[in-house]
């Protein structure tokens, strides 16, 4: 038999714990995100986001404000990563009074921009993209933080995949002669579709090994994050162990994609073959020892007698680390600092840009900011080489901050 009487009185005993649930004064329970847009691959992005804040509780006697002063473009929501970006306009909504226990919501509606190289990371690494917002009212210090995902689309989101790889001397040669405690190096003209992390080894085997089977070791690794608009990779390998006379096989050996796949090339040391010069000073006139990069910085250098090419090479700036194995090469100018010792190693570079004797300037590509991290001070000089791949001038450091 039902019992009408028993369930409207059950009814009512479930409102009242709810409304005494609520807070006494009015306070954000909740807040959340969403969005329907997609970030485009290689293309900065406007999306519309919505937030949704819930207020519950009283505020008999005036208006209740919701605030949020800013907003984050983030990978995996965290704010503090280097590669955050402070987006967005300050969002405000009144909520009216309310004498008894109630939950009200507040909404809004907002477009950001998504710029390219966080869409182009997010590919590249696998990581989601995140805005982020902290909302709070005017009577709690304490923020509710709401997070809206934007998924990937559009524009060429295809995986990476390499497609060829050739390791060859400055002067194109596949094979060389070197002297005993040469400086020289390989380079790896990398061909790629799609845009994804490289992951990579340089590794050699030396003269012990090479007349039989051939045992190798790490040489240093290679991360790269290749984006959309690029088909093709230049890298540069560690200077090449030269102090052991007989055959030696360098190795670049991919990772990721591609776990399987490498590439050698052969070079000889010979004590018989005559030593390169020490590398001369190279003079660079800018940017400034200190500067922060901008879209319209360049950078100009004096040229080096018998140059083939330079590179502008960029590396971490860390405390006893970079000047204690980077040689001592180059001048002194103002802010220029020079290394303390001289390794018998040099360190790999973070980053570079190869150009051409033909030119004394260059200006940082698409590509190689994307390998600086925002945030971050990285020294760089400028090095020489030449056609035989030997190091023949090399400037001092300088330091370059990447603003965030």
């Amino acid at each position: 038999m039902r019992m009408p009487g028993l369930h409207v009185f059950l009814q009512a005993v479930v409102a009242l714990v709810a409304l005494c649930a609520l807070p006494a004064h009015a306070e954000i329970v909740a807040a959340s995100g969403s969005s329907g847009a997609r970030a485009v691959v290689g293309a900065g992005t406007r999306v519309a986001i919505d937030w949704r804040v819930q207020v519950a509780g009283t505020q008999p006697d005036r208006s209740l404000a919701v605030i949020s002063s800013e907003a984050f473009i983030t990978l995996e929501g965290d704010v503090n990563d280097p590669v955050s970006i402070r987006v967005g306009q300050p969002l405000k909504r009144l909520l009216p009074p309310t004498a008894a226990p109630a939950t009200q919501t507040a909404v809004f509606r907002e477009q950001l921009g998504v710029p390219a190289p966080i869409a182009d990371l997010a590919l590249a690494t696998g990581l989601r993209i995140f805005v982020v917002r902290e909302f709070r009212d005017q009577e709690t210090a304490t923020p509710v933080v709401a997070m809206a995902q934007i998924p990937l689309g559009g524009g060429n989101s295809a995986r990476l995949s390499v497609s060829r790889i050739v390791l060859r001397f400055p002067d194109g040669a596949s094979d060389k002669i070197l002297a005993r405690h040469a400086r020289s190096h390989v380079l790896a003209e990398i061909r790629y579709t799609g845009a994804g992390r490289l992951h990579a080894v340089w590794e050699i085997a030396e003269p012990a090994s090479t007349a039989g089977e051939p045992m190798f070791r790490t040489l240093s690794s290679v991360h790269r994050n290749l984006v959309r608009g690029s088909r093709e990779l230049l890298l540069r390998s560690p200077g090449l162990p030269s102090g052991m006379e007989g055959l030696h096989l360098l190795r670049l050996r991919l990772i990721d994609p591609d776990a399987a796949r490498a590439v050698i090339i052969r070079y000889a040391v010979n004590a018989a073959m005559p030593s390169a010069p020490e590398p001369a000073r190279l003079i660079a006139h800018a940017p400034a020892a200190g500067a922060v990069y901008r879209a319209d910085l360049g950078f100009h250098w004096s040229p080096v007698e018998n140059a083939a090419v330079y590179q502008i090479e960029f590396f971490t700036r860390e405390a006893g680390d970079i000047g204690d194995r980077l040689p001592e090469l180059g001048g002194t100018g103002v802010g220029d600092h020079e290394p303390a010792s001289t390794p018998a190693e040099e360190r790999y570079p973070d980053a570079g840009i190869m150009v051409t004797a033909i030119s004394t300037r260059a200006s940082l590509s698409r590509l190689t900011l994307s390998q600086l991290t925002p945030g971050r001070v990285y020294d760089w000089r400028v090095t020489a080489y030449d056609a035989q791949g030997r190091l023949i001038g090399a400037s001092a450091l300088r330091g370059l901050a990447i603003p965030p």
